[in-house]
């Protein structure tokens, strides 16, 4: 009990006996990609003459800088910012599985991510329900789980089983294939194409186009357009939402920033 020396009159605050609840963050995200030890990252040439003809001999427009990741396939870096992101894993590149991971980290940040904790692995193969269990389970913040550009059964199953069966408070982002001819018009959920349904996870298509700087420093000429999985843009989007309407609110009728155009117009007709 305090002592009061002198008269007056005083406030003394009392706890209740239980805390507020406190608002529990649900878009931090996960990454998974398929990247190298050492990957190839274009850079502009010096030298270039751009009023000349590209020709890798004698006017070449980029020269190449090689980099090894830091990273063990199987270690997980927490990222804050893109810089942080090409520290550890390279920058945009013309590595296919590291050039879609890459991609998705910057689509994250861009669309309002914040945090994201990014592993890489040597091939498709080695992402297993071990792998994640080893992983991204420890980790209680990650709220949302991706493969970017990933489509193989075997890798989306194990994505789903983690967030569905082994953790139940994690969300699946899924990509589609990049190609899929008039298929697409036909899909259905457990067809191939689609994965099954699931209250854990949400399936994307289709690829969306953006500007890629890998692409642009190889031809300064063209328009440096690629198109890349949606899934790292879609979780920034959802973190977006999260943080200017809350929770509540589904990440439906938002602006995907940093997307040009689509692999596939769709329309209900």
């Amino acid at each position: 009990m305090p002592t009061y020396l002198s008269p007056g009159v005083y406030v003394e605050e009392v706890s209740s006996g239980s805390a507020p609840i406190v608002g529990v963050g649900t878009s931090t995200a996960g990454f998974i990609g398929v990247v190298p030890d050492s990957i190839d990252v274009p850079e502009p040439n010096p030298a270039y003459d751009p009023s000349q003809d590209i020709d890798p001999t004698n006017n070449p427009a980029h020269i190449t800088k090689p980099f090894s990741s830091p990273v063990t396939s199987g270690e997980v870096k927490l990222c804050t910012n893109f810089g942080e992101f090409k520290k550890f894993f390279g920058d945009f590149s013309t590595d296919p599985g590291q050039r879609q991971l890459a991609h998705a980290v910057y689509g994250f940040f861009n669309n309002g991510g914040t945090r994201c904790y990014v592993v890489r692995a040597a091939a498709e193969s080695e992402i297993t329900a071990d792998f994640l269990e080893n992983t991204f389970e420890p980790i209680d913040e990650i709220a949302i789980v991706a493969a970017p550009g990933i489509t193989n059964s075997s890798v989306v199953d194990a994505i789903i089983t983690h967030c569905q069966q082994k953790t139940q408070d994690r969300f699946a982002i899924l990509d589609s294939q990049e190609n899929l001819d008039d298929t697409w018009k036909t899909m259905q959920p457990g067809d191939g194409n689609v994965p099954s349904k699931s209250d854990y996870a949400a399936f994307y298509f289709p690829w969306i186009q953006v500007f890629d700087p890998a692409t642009n420093t190889q031809n300064p000429k063209g328009d440096g357009l690629l198109y890349v999985a949606p899934s790292g843009h879609l979780a920034g989007l959802y973190a977006r939402v999260d943080t200017q309407r809350g929770v509540h609110k589904a990440p439906a009728n938002e602006t995907i920033l940093g997307a040009l155009g689509l692999k596939y117009n769709i329309s209900k007709a």
